[in-house]
């Protein structure tokens, strides 16, 4: 009979930590990392889903990209979904 494998044990993420690593990648300075760290979790998903921020400017990118789904997270727009 075969014998039984273990699989690896990946431990997971804390959402704190993906966050932070996310915002290091992003390259961002200023006001920049601030404004995405004080927004709610919902905020900070869907920022880090609309992929990396872009431009000659990334501080400004996410700063728009932020205050826009700000927005849309006042208005409803944005689930409230975990990790």
């Amino acid at each position: 009979p075969a014998m039984p494998t273990m699989t690896s044990y990946v431990p997971a993420v804390s959402p704190a930590q993906r966050c932070s690593d996310w915002i290091a990648a992003a390259g961002v300075d200023g006001a920049a990392p601030s404004l995405f760290n004080e927004s709610p979790l919902a905020v900070k998903l869907a920022a880090m889903d609309a992929g990396p921020v872009t431009g000659s400017n990334p501080s400004a990118c996410l700063v728009a990209r932020v205050i826009r789904l700000k927005k849309a997270h006042r208005d409803g727009g944005l689930p409230n979904r975990e990790f």
